[in-house]
């Protein structure tokens, strides 16, 4: 499966070889994605769920497309900045569930929202998806400006977590 290209990223399938790499060997990591890779990748989230998505990828391939590393695209080299997807193919009503996140020394450089937008509008063209979800807490300005620049509305809020929402169309 080809990753997602934009201006300055390219949202890299997340399939076995890469999964294994990441938790197991980070030079591997960096020689297959020819990205240098920052200390604070993978954040605390996603390292915690790294045996999850190798599980799924192993179990089906095809999982590989709904979860990417973000590769920034310099000059000098590429950096892997990030990562994002979704927690897997639709559910029967049709969402999809996003989340993303990029490391600290790349954040406020419209990198969250460009790779947002660029998953958002592959997984709407997408089979079965009519709609894509969000989540954030209420204080995460960040976050907040993301899904709005992104094209998403809020739709619900619990106190704990803000609700977001783009549907197809």
């Amino acid at each position: 499966m080809p990753p997602l290209v934009t201006a300055r990223l390219t949202l890299v399938p997340f399939d076995a070889d890469l999964v294994r790499a990441a938790r197991h060997d980070r030079a591997l990591l960096a020689r297959l994605l020819g990205a240098a890779i920052p200390e604070g990748w993978p954040g605390p989230d996603f390292g915690e769920v790294l045996p999850m998505i190798q599980d799924a990828v192993e179990r089906d391939p095809g999982h590989a497309a709904w979860v990417r590393l973000v590769v920034l695209n310099k000059g000098t080299g590429q950096t892997l900045v990030g990562d994002a997807g979704f927690l897997g193919p639709p559910s029967p009503d049709g969402s999809v569930v996003l989340g993303y996140a990029v490391v600290p020394e790349y954040r406020r450089r419209g990198i969250a929202t460009e790779t947002a937008q660029t998953l958002a509008g592959w997984a709407l063209r997408q089979p079965g998806v009519t709609r894509i979800v969000a989540e954030c807490e209420p204080d995460n300005a960040a976050s907040i400006r993301v899904l709005d620049a992104a094209g998403f509305g809020r739709v619900a809020g619990d106190g704990a977590l803000l609700r977001w929402e783009r549907r197809g169309g």
